[in-house]
């Protein structure tokens, strides 16, 4: 075999790869939804479609991954943007520890406070390079944060497969049988 013939095989399988990649993405967003809940005044959930229609911003970042260390070209719809539509007032509670916990379709989860999502642009990620994020890259809904901005945070507070938003701190309560005690309640009990 040539080497001609052996970078013509080369290109035909990179193809057969994309396409199948391509197919592959179209086949994860088919069914899949954001929910947005939490302390909240309407929680909201959007199918793949709206998703889509909302993800209108760019932003260009380096990103956390070690073998990704070039600026890398996002489009998707800004974190900010979303929480206004389900009904908070995020520049009113910029200052405050209002948190927002993003979950994956994994179960993983990170929080931020909502002054992080606003300082680091915070976006969810539905393209990179152009090109719709395929699963292995954190797809098809990827949590980003633009770590070129001069306000720092976790590297690690990215997030694969967001399928969650959730504002607030929930208090806590814990379930024993049919009676719930709340923080207070668990305080009194006795060491």
């Amino acid at each position: 075999i040539s080497k001609e013939q052996i970078a013509s095989q080369r290109q035909d399988a990179i193809a057969q790869n994309e396409k199948l990649l391509q197919k592959q993405s179209k086949d994860l967003t088919k069914n899949w939804k954001l929910t947005i809940q939490g302390q909240i005044p309407k929680p909201i959930t959007l199918n793949w479609s709206q998703i889509e229609a909302l993800a209108t911003r760019e932003l260009n970042t380096v990103t956390p991954f070690p073998d990704k260390t070039q600026v890398t070209k996002y489009r998707g719809v800004s974190v900010e943007q979303l929480l206004k539509q389900a009904g908070v007032n995020v520049e009113a509670l910029e200052n405050s520890q209002i948190e927002l916990t993003s979950v994956a379709a994994d179960d993983y989860y990170t929080i931020a406070t909502l002054q992080q999502v606003r300082e680091q642009n915070a976006m969810l990620a539905i393209t990179e390079n152009g090109k719709p994020m395929r699963r292995n890259d954190g797809g098809p809904l990827l949590l980003i944060f633009d770590l070129s901005s001069k306000v720092k945070t976790e590297k690690g507070i990215w997030v694969y497969y967001v399928t969650h938003l959730v504002v607030g701190n929930e208090p806590l309560r814990l379930q024993i049988g049919s009676k719930t005690l709340n923080l207070a309640a668990l305080e009194r009990l006795p060491k």
